[in-house]
């Protein structure tokens, strides 16, 4: 299958300035409380109307997004750096590699401090968090907040010894 590639987002691998993530996090955490976008679980955009937590982040910073028809079935894809990620691929879950340096995190699916680790994912799909609620969680992580397991779980430990 021959792609499109007119609207493909080439792959960027310095990292952002502090200053340009911060920016970035504040527009997905108010993004998240808009009421802007409909909550849905499994995928980045399970639905055309739907959107998981990563999904919001996608959307926030522009991906580009376009749906084909994959054996009747709406399939929502991404297209980075001439591949086409989506629901039949790679990345139906997860952030792709924009949007993890657009948000300033290592991880595809950014773990967070709540008292414990645990992953945005998580929240969204399997914790049953609003929106709101993982607004909450994004804006209490610390500055320097890089979504690995390893800072997370530096982190919680140092609160449990404090």
């Amino acid at each position: 299958m021959t792609e499109n590639v007119e609207n493909v987002e080439p792959l960027e691998l310095d990292p952002l300035p502090p200053d340009e993530v911060a920016a970035n996090r504040a527009r997905v955490v108010a993004a998240l409380r808009s009421g802007d976008y409909r909550q849905g679980t499994g995928a980045l955009r399970p639905a055309d109307d739907e959107y998981c937590c990563l999904g919001v982040v996608e959307a926030v910073r522009d991906a580009p997004w376009r749906t084909e028809d994959l054996f009747g079935v709406p399939d929502r894809r991404l297209l980075v750096a001439g591949v086409t990620l989506g629901a039949s691929g790679i990345n139906a879950t997860t952030l792709t590699g924009p949007a993890m340096r657009w948000l300033g995190v290592v991880e595809s699916n950014p773990n967070v401090v709540h008292g414990f680790v645990t992953s945005l994912v998580d929240l969204n799909d399997d914790r049953g968090y609003s929106f709101a609620q993982i607004a909450d969680v994004l804006e209490a992580q610390r500055p320097d907040w890089d979504g690995s397991y390893a800072f997370c779980a530096r982190v919680v430990n140092e609160e449990e010894t404090s």
